[in-house]
């Protein structure tokens, strides 16, 4: 008996699940018809045309579906022109189209065959996002059986025919190669597009479906004037100014190209500064032993004072102060320095060893104490620099009386010298002012005045 379709709605017809809201309305308004959903099973979803989703695919979707995928883990199942892959055992193995790693690649291709829009669209979204991402998630296939319903177990690629693997078409790619976006037919014949993350998501499913409607009319229909927007029925003032606004495209791909490289460039050099800073300044505040007494000596070499390191000079059975420093424009003036550096909190018997031990050596063999003594101290070295608390916190009685002592004793927390290293890199304190600074201050040592802390 002859019969026809009531009530269906006009083509596309769009499911949407995922995203965040505003993302779901501005998808929803590229379409005549358009649901978001939570759940694929709450539709039927051989009535509409296409999915736009962020999340996983699997067993779930219907192969008969358009899908626009950003960042899915799962594609689903790939078979070629519906064949089956195979039978094992009963069960039936397939290929699923899914992430299979990731990529450190910096150099790409884009292939030649693209349609004019989507290597727009590589250009000014697809490759800004691509660079942004240290590691790129790549797209590959997975061999798996369904031994029961529902389940999936790995399957070894060799008992697959190589000509009935997923032919995936690049969109972008790595030079190893790697799959960064690509397309693939799913079993029924309707096209899967894979994006990455981060994309323009209204700009890909736009491309996408013009590019279906090259395919299957019926689904993606073009909208009754599109002819007007064709080439030959173009008026000269039209067609000269399409072609300027294809040449500013063309200019704004370069342009953003160029910037992309620009700030890949100043990416790579704060990456390589940093890492000079871990070996050199930051060390003040990270490092420990031999580490920290070497960043602690180059910072009072950098202050404009002479450094000697102790352990060099002295036996490895005669351990006393880490450093000794003096001024060259105060003859006589030496300040004995021992650098410690704790996971906890500074001891405030450093300061007993120091007074007791390394002062009065010092006294004994040059029948003269010593100028100073300084403390020099890293505590707290795993938490932020910002969040540790004052060195030898409730131990002001203890300070006091280092300070007061025949070398009148500083405790440094090393915070303090980085920022007095740091401000006389960016010219805002000079040598002299850090080195008088350092001379003559007593107990706990203060920032140095009009140079910000930390």
């Amino acid at each position: 008996m002859a019969s026809k379709i009531v009530d269906r709605q006009p083509s596309p017809r769009a499911l949407i699940r995922g995203f965040d809201r505003e993302t779901q309305a501005r998808l929803a308004e590229l379409f005549p018809t358009a649901r978001v959903i939570d759940d694929p099973n709450d539709v039927r979803q051989t009535e509409w045309d296409l999915l736009v989703t962020d999340q996983t695919l699997g067993t779930v979707i219907d192969p008969s579906l358009y899908v626009v995928a950003i960042g899915a883990y799962d594609c689903g199942e790939y078979r070629r022109s519906g064949i089956p892959i195979g039978l094992l055992a009963g069960a039936r193995f397939f290929v699923a189209a899914t992430l299979t790693g990731g990529s450190h690649a910096t150099e790409f291709r884009v292939p030649d065959d693209l349609d004019d829009e989507v290597e727009r669209l590589v250009h000014a979204d697809l490759l800004p996002t691509i660079r942004r991402q240290s590691v790129k998630r790549v797209l590959g296939a997975r061999f798996a059986t369904s031994v029961r319903p529902g389940i999936d177990s790995e399957l070894s690629p060799d008992i697959v025919e190589p000509d009935l693997l997923p032919t995936f078409r690049p969109i972008l790619e790595s030079t190893e190669p790697a799959l960064l976006a690509g397309r693939f037919w799913r079993p029924s014949g309707a096209e899967l597009w894979w994006l990455p993350e981060g994309v323009d998501v209204t700009a890909w499913t736009k491309a996408a479906m013009n590019t279906w409607g090259k395919l299957d009319a019926t689904r993606f229909p073009p909208t009754l004037d599109a002819w007007r927007f064709e080439p030959q029925w173009e008026s000269p003032p039209e067609l000269s100014a399409r072609e300027a606004l294809d040449g500013f495209h063309e200019q704004q791909a370069a342009t953003l190209l160029e910037l992309d490289r620009r700030q890949a460039d100043l990416e790579a050099a704060l990456e390589q500064a940093r890492a000079e800073a871990d070996h050199r300044e930051r060390l003040l505040l990270t490092a420990q032993g031999d580490d920290l007494v070497r960043v602690v000596s180059d910072a009072l070499t950098e202050f404009g004072l002479v450094v000697q390191n102790m352990d060099a000079v002295r036996s490895s059975t005669d351990r006393l102060e880490d450093l000794q420093v003096s001024a060259p424009d105060s003859p006589g003036w030496t300040a004995l320095v021992e650098v410690r550096g704790y996971a906890k909190g500074a001891h405030v018997s450093d300061l007993i060893r120091i007074t007791g031990r390394f002062v009065a050596r010092y006294q004994a063999d040059e029948g003269t104490p010593p100028a100073a003594a300084w403390y020099v101290v890293n505590h707290f070295l795993a938490e932020p620099p910002a969040g540790r608390p004052r060195v030898l916190q409730g131990a002001d009685d203890d300070i006091q009386v280092f300070a007061e002592s025949d070398a009148p004793g500083l405790v440094i927390d090393t915070a303090r010298l980085f920022e007095l290293w740091v401000a006389l890199e960016h010219g805002r304190a000079d040598r002299g002012a850090i080195c008088r600074h350092l001379m003559v201050s007593r107990g706990l040592l203060e920032p140095l005045p009009d140079v910000p802390r930390s």
